[in-house]
């Protein structure tokens, strides 16, 4: 009597099979899970079995997020992008060799970027089905599953800057700057809610404010979100997440905890200046328009929803200098911008109430890199290092 064929088990299926069974068995159980799938990915690697590999490590950080081991599940996804460096490097070798002819080993670019896009609506997901704590031990593990996310992201952000594809954005793909701007500003919210936490707990008891940690750690993660989605080239968004009433927690995030709601709207009209100073000075003067156009659209029907609240936009001296900037550029007027330049006090008139120590943005480079493109103004001999270095801040991290 013949034996019926055994199904075929996919590779995927075996993935989740082992990992069902491993993680069953609690956080020890997760831990075993990721060494043995990294020992797994590693020796595909080195066959250069780049599918395999990407298949294993996508499949396992899934789950792990998927079953709440948030920080074993990005240790994965960081091994997703070192799959996806390796195949970058095999993908420009050959290339370089053959240009025309060659066939590689590499990944598939748009399913790379559909691998990173799953993972990190996993994170997202892990997030949601978490139960609510708002308890110091609750905000401080949010705030940890927020700073795994960004870690993830920004490696992936690296591994698009050093592609050198054809098309390849010199900055990076708009797509993964766009996880990692929603990643950045899921951390800046989640590192304010723990300040906040921490600094009405010292003032009950009394304490002033110690043990609240540093008080403008948020700020980073707030302004590397907004430098992230200038080159995710989403202006809309950027005009939703600085629009409304300063009384709104998403706008306190750019201000100091426990800032004065005048203090609040003055460092919400100085994000937005620098906002478009970086559009300008990357030559993206549509998505500037574009931007300044959304926060604008309902503060000049007489409304604040979805943008400035009525009359912001001509009576706070950050937000009146935008337009004006914005149509310098546009019709090449030198003499103009110069004039702008001095009022703005060579980038100043941007730096908001908490934008010092390394989360700080260089609003003078920004200013004088803007004179160069646009202007043909020189710039000091080591500007445009600093230009690039200022865009890529935090990335290495």
């Amino acid at each position: 009597m013949r034996r019926r064929a055994r199904p075929a088990v996919s590779s995927q299926d075996k993935v989740n099979s082992f990992l069902g069974e491993r993680l069953d068995q609690g956080p020890e159980g997760a831990y075993e899970a990721l060494q043995l799938l990294r020992g797994q990915v590693q020796r595909s690697l080195k066959q250069q079995a780049f599918q395999g590999a990407l298949d294993t490590s996508r499949q396992g950080a899934l789950q792990l997020l998927k079953r709440g081991f948030v920080a074993s599940g990005a240790a994965l996804a960081l091994q997703v992008v070192e799959v996806l460096q390796a195949a970058e490097a095999v993908n420009s070798s050959a290339t370089a060799v053959s240009p025309a002819t060659a066939v590689s080993p590499g990944l598939e670019f748009e399913a790379s970027l559909a691998a990173l896009e799953e993972i990190d609506a996993a994170f997202k997901q892990a997030e949601i089905d978490k139960p609510l704590d708002k308890s110091a031990e609750g905000l401080a593990r949010a705030r940890d599953d927020a700073t795994e996310r960004c870690r993830v992201a920004k490696a992936a952000v690296k591994w698009t800057r050093a592609r050198k594809q054809v098309g390849s954005y010199v900055l990076g793909e708009p797509r993964v700057h766009a996880l990692a701007a929603e990643a950045q500003w899921r951390l800046a919210r989640a590192v304010f809610d723990l300040e906040a936490s921490q600094a009405t707990s010292a003032s009950a008891s009394g304490g002033g404010s110690e043990g609240v940690g540093d008080p403008l750690k948020h700020l980073a993660a707030a302004e590397a979100a907004l430098r992230h989605q200038v080159l995710a080239e989403q202006p809309e968004l950027l005009a939703g997440w600085l629009s409304g009433n300063a009384s709104e927690t998403k706008l306190q995030v750019f201000s100091p905890v426990g800032s004065s709601k005048q203090m609040v709207r003055r460092d919400r009209a100085c994000a937005c200046l620098r906002v478009v100073l970086q559009f300008c000075a990357v030559e993206n003067l549509r998505d500037g328009n574009l931007f300044w156009a959304a926060l604008t659209s309902s503060s000049s029907q007489g409304g604040s929803q979805g943008g400035l609240p009525e009359g912001e936009a001509t009576k706070t001296a950050p937000l009146v200098v935008i337009p004006y900037l914005l149509k310098t550029c546009e019709y090449d007027a030198p003499d103009l911008f110069n004039e702008l330049k001095s009022k703005m006090g060579d980038g100043a008139l941007a730096q908001g109430s908490g934008m010092v120590g390394p989360g700080a943005v260089n609003c003078g480079a920004l200013v004088r890199a803007i004179g160069q493109k646009f202007f043909n103004i020189a710039p000091p001999p080591d500007m445009m290092a600093s230009l690039l270095s200022m865009f890529t801040a935090g990335d290495d991290e």
